[in-house]
């Protein structure tokens, strides 16, 4: 077999709890042009004894200790071979068994892009997730990109040849490190919409500060590619920031 078109890549940390669903959601795609990848970042749960479970489905997995998610995605990189990248969180699983099969007909005719990406459906935690809210991801607009409409990774395929242009993720980010990833490629980046559903993404256990940090994030992002002057990063910053705080005011006064 030669060069996969697909590369997933899976990176874990102590998720024994869901780790099973996300690994049987790739291993039962109905498509063979893909291979799977698992970093996990030295797991004491017992995850590392669930995925080896599986090694023969899986081009190459480690458990090792790592310097956090950006180090794990990198180490992903650098042990796939497939033209065409997906992330998909350890938490997180395939919409269903013919995704990479449908997704396949929107990489070979895109060829060119950077990045290919779908929507996610938001559901619940727990062993039976129900759908919470979504499809999520709509068609790339630069203006909105720029305000934080990001392109979830885990319903985006990365073009390989990117990475050879833009690098590898930035350690010095722990959560936008794949926004700031597409805002290295600037006016230039080539992006394609696909209607599908890619992933089901797990809501719920999320860190009420997680918010804030993504935003001071976004403005680091975006001062370290120069998109605008300091100053009007700074004030869209702000904005955003002000938003939630008013937003998460609001759904507290009607629980009242």
């Amino acid at each position: 077999m030669g060069i996969p078109l697909i590369s997933v890549i899976t990176v874990s940390y102590n998720s024994v709890d869901y780790i099973e669903d996300c690994i049987k959601s790739v291993v039962s795609q109905g498509f063979d042009d893909y291979e799977y990848i698992v970093i996990d970042g030295k797991s004491t749960d017992g995850t590392p004894e669930i995925i080896n479970r599986y090694a023969r489905n899986l081009a190459y997995w480690h458990s090792r200790p790592d310097r956090g998610l950006s180090h794990a995605f990198n180490l992903g990189v650098a042990n796939s071979s497939g033209k065409w990248l997906l992330f998909l969180n350890s938490d997180d699983y395939l919409a269903g068994s013919s995704v990479l099969s449908e997704m396949s007909y929107y990489l070979k005719n895109n060829s060119d892009a950077d990045v290919v990406f779908g929507k996610i459906m938001f559901v619940s935690m727990g062993k039976n997730p129900k759908i919470i809210s979504g499809p999520l991801g709509r068609p790339f607009s630069r203006r909105k990109f720029f305000f934080k409409d990001t392109i979830l990774h885990p319903a985006a395929f990365t073009n390989r040849k990117y990475f050879k242009k833009a690098g590898l993720f930035n350690e010095d980010f722990t959560i936008a490190m794949d926004y700031e990833h597409y805002l290295r490629g600037g006016s230039s980046l080539k992006v394609f919409h696909a209607p599908l559903v890619i992933s089901n993404m797990r809501m719920g256990g999320i860190s009420k500060l997680k918010i804030f940090t993504t935003y001071s994030e976004w403005r680091k992002a975006h001062l370290k590619n120069k998109t605008a002057s300091k100053f009007i990063i700074n004030i869209v910053y702000l904005s955003l920031i002000s938003k939630s705080i008013i937003d998460k005011g609001i759904k507290f006064i009607k629980k009242l």
